[in-house]
């Protein structure tokens, strides 16, 4: 039998075995219940833009993870941000909260993902939380810092992450 031949047999193997690798490195990941992105204006993000998600709840028994990413360029000035946070359940009940978010350390160095240009910063809102009733949760996020417009924040995400765990 030639080489050729070989090959042709074994590629269906390749194949299967290729994609294997791809669907479990895919399991592996985190698997998104909900996803949505807000840019910002280049002129900055200011107290009154308010960034808003709505978030549709059809299950009442899985656990999730609440994160926010936050893409701010590394030319951003401080070390933190002051974000409020204001959550409207499908009943109407409303919460707030004010959340301190720090970007860097002492030194300066930033926290997260970074190239020369920008960072991505993942905030844990919270871990293993769980929805009580079912219909649209409004999240909305408003910067709370002294500085109006605030400069260097380039975009917002809101995910809520499928918990895996028991």
């Amino acid at each position: 039998m030639s080489h050729k031949h070989l090959f042709f047999l074994r590629l269906p193997r390749l194949l299967l075995g290729s994609l294997l690798f791809i669907l479990l490195l895919q399991a592996c990941g985190e698997k998104a219940y909900f996803s949505e992105n807000a840019m910002l204006p280049d002129e900055g993000w200011t107290h009154d833009h308010q960034v808003s998600f709505t978030i549709p709840v059809s299950d009442t028994a899985g656990r999730y993870g609440l994160y926010l990413d936050i893409d701010h360029s590394t030319e951003y000035l401080f070390q933190n941000v002051y974000v409020n946070i204001f959550t409207t359940l499908p009943d109407g009940t409303e919460t707030s909260q004010l959340l301190p978010i720090d970007f860097a350390d002492k030194a300066g160095n930033w926290y997260g993902d970074c190239t020369s240009s920008r960072c991505d910063l993942r905030v844990t809102l919270q871990e293993r939380t769980y929805f009580n009733q079912l219909g649209s949760y409004r999240i909305t996020l408003e910067q709370a810092t002294r500085n109006n417009p605030l400069r260097g924040i380039n975009a917002l995400e809101l995910k809520l992450i499928t918990d895996s765990a028991p």
